[in-house]
């Protein structure tokens, strides 16, 4: 088990990973809840990550020597790369208030991957409890305990699933200003898009980005395990600075975390898509005989009557998960008519 904490800013890539919620005493006086927490994730045998939104050296009801800004994107980074998000409230309003934590609770509460406990006589949960009963169909864990187990259990038992992308364009500002992305800068729009996939993605998922990557270095925040079919701006890469030698720049791109890379397109049987479907960076390198993902376009083109534009811009900067690619295939081929495809 590897702990954590504030003054730590490397992540391993797909290590699997809980986070701790919760309040953080605001006084030396009291105990943090966070070391029964590890105690009892020893004897649970967990062997990921645990991210611990504190200092290593306890210091409690002081100001950290850190940037409030550095602590906040801590703990916004790690909470989106968590497999599970354990947020256990404790609830002493003198000493524990948790005021942060509710906020938290309501944020982090769509992903899917909160677990959420308190004590029974916990002031001021009864809000939280009717959430997560309403998003979550069960109820509030009562110990401590309890709420770690379900937090293993809920990694160990994930299924892995697939999602894909395209155009992501990390740290690139000629598409930020051509594309006119919404958002204040470079800076923003990378950590938006890096954040809304480590929502979506887990460690063990597979996701298919469809070209046009960007910064390289950036797969090191991202979780998942991901396939990169060329795009242009790869294949202008490889010319200039691989001297046109695939198997050399594709053993480089494996070795700083791609799972795979694929020159041209590709074509992927996969059960849940319930045909096979044709991989490949610009629309005008689709099968059309076959239904398509692509990317290249941008927001110009979701869909053709060959297939699906993934990539991020017209789709709200997040990848594409399988049931949407189911939904929209049903729909392109059986209820999109001429006027959606009329030039």
């Amino acid at each position: 088990m590897n702990l954590k904490y504030y003054e730590d800013k490397e992540i391993e890539k797909n290590r699997k990973s809980i986070f701790l919620a919760g309040p953080t005493p605001r006084s030396e006086d009291v105990s943090s809840w966070r070391s029964q927490a590890l105690e009892i994730l020893q004897k649970l045998n967990f062997d990921g990550d645990v991210y611990i939104p504190e200092s290593k050296n306890k210091i409690y009801g002081k100001s950290l020597d850190m940037p409030f800004s550095d602590i906040t994107n801590w703990e916004l980074e790690h909470l989106s790369r968590a497999d599970a998000i354990c947020i256990w409230i404790p609830r002493e309003l003198q000493t524990m208030p948790a005021f942060t934590t509710n906020v938290e609770f309501g944020y982090h509460l769509h992903t899917g991957k909160v677990v959420y406990g308190r004590p029974e006589n916990a002031p001021k949960t009864r809000y939280l409890d009717f959430l997560y009963k309403r998003d979550y169909n069960e109820e509030p864990c009562g110990t401590l305990e309890d709420t770690l187990k379900k937090c293993v259990d809920k990694i160990n038992e994930k299924e892995p699933r697939i999602f894909f992308t395209s155009d992501t364009h990390f740290g690139q500002i000629r598409i930020f200003e051509f594309s006119k992305r919404p958002f204040k800068n470079v800076k923003e729009m990378d950590e938006t898009i890096v954040r809304n996939w480590n929502k979506l993605v887990s460690k063990n998922d597979t996701i298919y980005h469809l070209g046009d990557f960007g910064d390289l270095q950036t797969i090191y925040k991202l979780n998942g395990n991901i396939i990169l079919v060329l795009g242009n701006y790869e294949i202008k890469e490889l010319e200039t600075n691989f001297d046109n030698n695939f198997e050399k720049f594709k053993q480089y791109l494996i070795s700083i975390g791609f799972k795979d890379v694929i020159k041209n397109g590709i074509s992927i049987d996969l059960p849940e898509l319930q045909e096979k479907v044709y991989l490949t960076h610009k629309p005008l390198d689709c099968k059309k005989e076959m239904f398509n993902l692509f990317g290249h376009v941008h927001n110009l083109a979701k869909v053709k009557r060959f297939g699906l534009n993934v990539g991020t811009d017209c789709n709200n900067f997040n990848p594409v998960s399988i049931n949407e690619i189911l939904f929209y295939k049903n729909a392109i081929k059986n209820h999109y008519d001429d006027n959606v495809f009329c030039e």
